[in-house]
């Protein structure tokens, strides 16, 4: 195996192949990506078992052949490597040896017949999106996906077919099981009615926002009840999903919530990063204190003191007060789009919705806490 491929080309091609690399496997094997130098490109494989990302590059091919190389390694040495162009060619010792310039590195190799691969059988349903659609719907919801691996379930992002007042959309839906819900419409893509509902485990959906983020073209998926896979600028990731039922969350979404306020966001936004200053290991609750015309943020915290501040919000109608955890209430604001903020609230209820406008295709479910007020 011998070829020879720009050093840019051949950074773009590893990184989301060798990002996924878990650094410490239980095999040696998980540790390397693939190479597979054919025709007139090299293909490039990196999976930890649960995903699998495939790329390509184009490369100039003196002999054929493939084999595993140290992913970690070599993506370092496609960063720092002074000359524009690499040479990759395997030694008498089946050794990588990397030559760039007047640097000459070589790199303990294993067989590629023993690189585990995700079999993509059964997916039997298919559709085309806009990329930054689905960024946009991953970005709002995967903040708030629960990170407690004893409830898998909830470990991800819901993707399914919602039934709602203007028909099916495509929903992207995450919870933390207690005390935020998160949920992205999107109008239904052609052949995508009849999907299964899958629940995409975190670190996919994560790789997804990064493989579509920012993108003007289109990405292909392809699904079966158990695995995903990805096509988008000749980049492929295939994945395991999370076998398990999302729990039935609009059953908890209370739409006849009749207090409500309208907030600019990025006022709000900037008020809940000065209150957190007053953290407090003990005590994360903020205090919103609605009158007319005014929300008034409130942090006591007994060791790091008081802080108080008013921002101008449309509200009318007896003063209204509520608590949420300042810590999630920051996420959410800063995860919603648009300019303005309508905050749906009860004093009947734990649950208050948070969307953009009403009609919004965007809505953040977050609880509120009970707790007294304390006295700094």
């Amino acid at each position: 195996m011998k070829l020879t491929i720009a050093r840019e080309a051949l950074l773009a091609a590893l990184e989301p192949a060798a990002r996924i690399i878990d650094r410490k496997p239980l095999r040696p094997i998980l540790s390397h990506v693939r190479l597979v130098a054919e025709g007139e490109s090299l293909a490039i494989c990196g999976t930890d078992q649960d995903i699998e990302i495939r790329t390509s590059a184009t490369a100039v091919i003196e002999t054929p052949g493939e084999i595993a190389v140290p992913a970690a390694t070599l993506h370092d040495l496609a960063r720092r490597l002074p000359a524009d162009e690499i040479v990759l060619a395997l030694d008498d010792d089946r050794r990588m040896l990397v030559s760039a310039g007047r640097n000459r590195t070589r790199l303990p190799t294993l067989p590629s017949v023993d690189y585990p691969v995700i079999v993509p059988e059964g997916l039997d349903h298919g559709f085309t999106l806009a990329a930054e659609d689905l960024a946009q719907m991953l970005r709002e919801t995967l903040h708030a996906a629960s990170s407690d691996n004893t409830r898998p379930f909830i470990c991800g992002v819901y993707l399914h077919v919602a039934e709602t007042t203007e028909g099916p959309r495509l929903a992207a839906v995450s919870t933390n099981g207690s005390s935020v819900v998160t949920r992205r419409l999107l109008d239904l893509p052609e052949k995508a009615s009849g999907m299964p509902g899958i629940t995409i485990p975190s670190k996919t959906a994560g790789e997804l926002l990064r493989l579509c983020d920012k993108a003007k073209d289109e990405v292909a998926l392809s699904l079966s009840a158990t695995k995903l896979r990805a096509t988008r600028a000749g980049v492929t990731l295939t994945s395991v999903l999370i076998n398990s039922a999302f729990p039935p969350y609009e059953r908890i979404i209370p739409w006849e919530n009749e207090r409500i306020a309208i907030v600019e966001t990025d006022a709000l936004q900037a008020a809940v990063e000065r209150i957190s200053i007053m953290a407090d290991a003990h005590d994360s609750a903020a205090h919103l204190d609605f009158s007319d015309g005014t929300l008034a943020l409130t942090r006591i915290s007994p060791s790091a003191g008081e802080m108080r501040e008013e921002i101008t919000c449309e509200f009318e109608g007896e003063p209204f007060s509520t608590a949420f955890d300042y810590r999630l209430l920051a996420r959410i604001v800063a995860n919603l789009p648009g300019d303005t903020l309508m905050l749906r609230m009860s004093s009947k209820r734990d649950g208050n919705i948070l969307t953009p406008r009403e009609g919004s295709p965007s809505m953040a479910l977050l609880g509120r806490m009970h707790v007294a007020r304390p006295v700094a």
